[in-house]
């Protein structure tokens, strides 16, 4: 059977640096729904000190809660906290690499019915309800498969197919919606 779309990948450190940039953003990304739920907590202290009577108590807690998320804040923003620990990722990503693994090829097939991948090292099928997310970038699709594993996988990669038919095959064959992402 013919595959839908191909697409060669080369693991070098263009393709680390897209998995450590995206892994700060989902950082950032989860750094944003903590601050929504410490709002909704400050909120809830508020009420429960209104309707108790006891503001001291409310008011110390609450000043506890706003000062952690100042500090979170200040690390958050710093940006050279953020390329360093953009860097320590990369970093890490090319010590657990299997030796020779950087510079490997990988060519992944996209049938109707599945996924396949061939390399030096290892071949395999993927079924594509194991798909739980996908993520568009400008410059290629993060798919996490199981919530355990990102693929990446460069627009300029693919050997056949294109990258926004490819968007739309994913979306509608993964248990998780595709959406854009930054």
């Amino acid at each position: 059977m013919e595959p839908l779309f191909c697409i060669r990948m080369v693991l070098d450190e263009s393709v680390l640096r897209e998995y450590a940039a995206r892994n700060m953003q989902a950082d950032r990304d989860g750094f944003k729904r903590m601050k929504f739920k410490l709002v909704g907590f400050l909120i809830a202290l508020l009420l429960i000190g209104i309707v108790t009577r006891d503001p001291g108590r409310t008011l110390l807690t609450g000043g506890v809660a706003v000062a952690a998320l100042a500090v979170l804040e200040r690390k958050q923003r710093s940006q050279k906290g953020r390329r360093e620990e953009f860097e320590r990722q990369v970093n890490w990503m090319k010590q657990h690499l299997v030796p020779g693994e950087l510079g490997s090829e990988t060519v992944y097939c996209f049938l109707e019915q599945e996924m396949t991948w061939d390399n030096e090292r290892s071949r395999g099928k993927l079924d594509y309800s194991l798909i739980q997310n996908v993520v568009e970038t400008e410059q290629g699709f993060f798919v996490t498969v199981e919530k355990a594993r990102r693929l990446f996988f460069w627009k300029t990669a693919f050997t056949s197919g294109d990258p926004q038919a490819f968007r739309e095959f994913l979306e509608q064959r993964s248990s998780g919606a595709a959406r854009l992402g930054k």
